[in-house]
């Protein structure tokens, strides 16, 4: 009280600085470094559908594999650890663990050599090799190493496409037809008709699979085409 008529603050205003969001990687990183494991996700979440329609290896399970098939195993690289071989080459151990389960890993020299960069602890990787059944716990005997964005168009099953206003005559739909020729793939076709864009959940719509022999891509350009074609309003991939 004694300097209540100085004018001075004792303590400034306090401001704070906005700031971006930090990315979702970095924050789980934290996470796992602050409190010893993921709190808001977990690093899969993103190839979570890719991991289910393109891994084929069943990580609770992998003494049921069979030795002879090459597998595809989509999992984050939980350890890793290289040693020196008695030849004085450099192979590497670890482990992998995806939504199901987890396996041990082994990289031998040649595979080493060529994707050391790529075995990072704590990221996603996607991994080709034959599971050994013979030494106690299953491994993965790592023969190739596959970038898993490009299995981001791979791993799509349908291509959906929602029509506007019906048409009056068979030959207002020849140029779709066309469209989806010129751009071949593996991907279901299904038709939305009866609902117009803003329509409200009420109104119901129904949806046509194409025949078996009407596949498309799902790529991005292939999609762009597909909206620019009338009668489509809206197109998608699933």
């Amino acid at each position: 009280s004694l300097f209540d008529g100085s004018g001075e603050e004792e303590y400034p205003p306090f401001a704070v600085n906005r700031a971006e969001e930090y990315p979702r990687a970095d924050i789980l990183r934290i996470e796992k470094e602050l409190l010893g494991f993921y709190f808001s996700g977990h690093p899969m979440d993103e190839w979570r559908k890719i991991w289910e329609r393109c891994s084929d290896a069943d990580l609770a399970h992998p003494e049921r594999s069979s030795p002879d098939k090459t597998y595809t195993v989509i999992a984050m690289l939980k350890e890793f650890r290289e040693i020196f071989t008695k030849a004085g080459k450099k192979m590497a151990f670890g482990a992998l663990e995806d939504p199901a389960g987890s396996i041990e890993i082994v990289v031998f020299a040649d595979a080493l050599e060529k994707w050391r960069d790529k075995l990072v602890v704590d990221s996603v990787l996607c991994l080709k090799g034959k599971i050994d059944l013979t030494r106690g716990n299953p491994s993965l005997k790592v023969e190739e190493f596959v970038d898993p964005g490009t299995l981001r168009e791979k791993s799509y099953k349908e291509v959906h496409l929602r029509l506007g206003q019906a048409p009056s005559a068979e030959e207002e739909l020849y140029p779709l037809r066309d469209a989806l020729f010129d751009e071949p793939g593996s991907c279901s076709v299904y038709f939305h008709l009866g609902r117009e864009p803003g329509a409200g959940p009420s109104r119901r719509e129904a949806v046509v699979k194409a025949n078996v022999q009407i596949t498309c891509s799902a790529s991005e350009e292939a999609l762009e085409r597909l909206r620019a074609v009338p009668p489509v309003i809206e197109a998608w991939r699933d």
